[in-house]
């Protein structure tokens, strides 16, 4: 099992005192007596595009493999709410052990900060007393945003996600994402730091920009219709609960879980009306959604946009694709005017609509 160079072995085994990089806030509390105080770290998510890779292999059976060399975990925007669930002893043939704990915290650029959170995952109180554990060997485990969990029939914690749900945790596709971070804690270590795996996309990424040539005579403004871009063909939302349990298709475990892809269906619908960049020439849209196997029904995409203040639409059929858990899918496209008539040009594709490119 290949590991990348930048990552000292030592994660693997036992963390101690403190993570380069990672800071912590000082300790205003005296540690209760028999118990260590345990802060926490992290190293980012995974939101590289992953669907360059090319070896699918890992994703579908969950064998790990390495995240190829460039693609190095992004920021964990601040304010963002995690979950940091703790197991009982040192992970062994990749079996859990038992729950703990299992605590929210804020993300402050590269520390976790103890917090309150509502069932959506929104800070509620910007602090909360620390996490305090007796002497032992422990294993950590991150999920966010920390939404509202509930309890499977095997007693592991799950979710609910839905189309439009942005979650990240660790799992096992890839050595650095898994969630296997292990720490003996003893006395002599009252005040202990716990550097946490980076955490990787649960759901499908689908990123779309459109943009003009910076000098096209004729697109004065390329922008986005408040309509936005409407997706159909979406994977309905799937639920593996019992009779007694509330409704969820992701659970908290080791081995980590992940949704499944099944085809979509035309009348699941999302619509993005929130840019994630928007100027003269270009806007940048996102979008989280289930696994989707599109190899026979398609995923469209209908594109709402304003050239130069006109109105017009275009479309884009995604098919013969698989979109999966943990992969980012970009798409570009290019919209000029040609003999008067607004182009749109997307990798193979085309689309044209007669507008008139005078304001």
């Amino acid at each position: 099992m290949n590991k990348l160079k930048r990552y000292p072995a030592c994660m693997l085994a036992v963390v101690l005192l403190l993570a380069a990089g990672c800071g912590k806030e000082k300790n205003e509390v005296s540690v209760p007596k028999g118990m260590v105080q345990v802060n926490f770290c992290q190293q980012g998510t995974f939101g590289a595009p992953f669907s360059d890779l090319t070896a699918e292999k890992g994703f579908v059976n969950l064998t790990r493999g390495s995240v190829p060399v460039g693609y190095d975990p992004k920021p964990i925007e601040d304010g963002t709410t995690l979950w940091v669930v703790v197991y009982k002893g040192a992970q062994e043939q990749e079996v859990h052990g038992e729950i703990v704990e299992v605590k929210s915290y804020r993300v402050s650029g590269q520390s976790l900060i103890p917090c309150e959170v509502d069932g959506e995952g929104n800070v509620t109180s910007e602090y909360d007393t620390p996490l305090y554990l007796p002497e032992g060997t422990y294993v950590f485990r991150a999920l966010g945003p920390a939404r509202k969990l509930v309890m499977d029939t095997d007693g592991h914690y799950a979710l609910n996600i839905d189309n439009g749900d942005w979650v990240i945790a660790n799992d096992e596709r890839y050595e650095e994402t898994a969630g296997d971070v292990t720490v003996t804690l003893t006395p002599e270590t009252p005040d202990c730091l716990v550097q946490l795996k980076p955490l990787i996309n649960q759901t499908a990424r689908l990123k779309f920009t459109l943009y003009s040539a910076e000098d096209d005579p004729f697109v004065h403004s390329l922008k986005m219709h408040p309509v936005g871009v409407e997706l159909s063909g979406l994977q309905r939302h799937y639920s593996n609960n019992g009779p007694d349990t509330a409704p969820w298709n992701w659970k908290f475990c080791i081995p980590g879980d992940t949704l499944k892809a099944f085809p979509g269906t035309k009348n699941v619908v999302i619509y993005l009306n929130k840019p994630l960049i928007s100027t003269d020439d270009r806007f940048v849209i996102e979008a989280s959604i289930l696994p989707t196997d599109a190899t026979a029904t398609p995923l469209m995409a209908l594109f709402n946009i304003e050239v130069n203040g006109n109105p017009t639409q275009f479309d884009m059929m995604l098919n013969r694709k698989i979109f999966r858990a943990g992969y980012s899918y970009h798409y570009r496209g290019r919209v000029y005017i040609d003999k008067g008539v607004t182009v749109m040009d997307w990798e193979s594709v085309s689309w044209s609509a007669d507008i008139p490119f005078f304001d």
